[in-house]
């Protein structure tokens, strides 16, 4: 099993030669749209914007700072999108 820093360093690579996914939507089942703001990629891996506001809605552990979603792996984003819960 990969380390983040390996999963990040891979990510990295991917990103410079252009093989990174730029629609994360398509990961997102539809379920979890009210909870999504925004969802991308960029240099800094996969990240998507949990709604904390008007929902309440949180990942991983549901602790105040998981509004949002970064991951290296689309693998790894999936699985964290499966987290979503609303927590208001």
């Amino acid at each position: 099993m990969d380390n983040w820093y390996d999963k990040e360093q891979r990510y990295y690579d991917a990103f410079d030669a252009g093989k990174v996914s730029k629609d994360i939507w398509k990961y997102i089942p539809k379920k979890y749209y009210p909870a999504v703001t925004n969802a991308f990629a960029d240099s800094d891996g996969y990240w998507v914007w949990l709604d904390n506001e008007n929902g309440g809605w949180r990942a991983y552990d549901g602790d105040e700072d998981c509004g949002m979603i970064h991951e290296y792996t689309i693998e790894d984003l999936k699985n964290a999108i499966k987290t979503i819960k609303k927590y208001k």
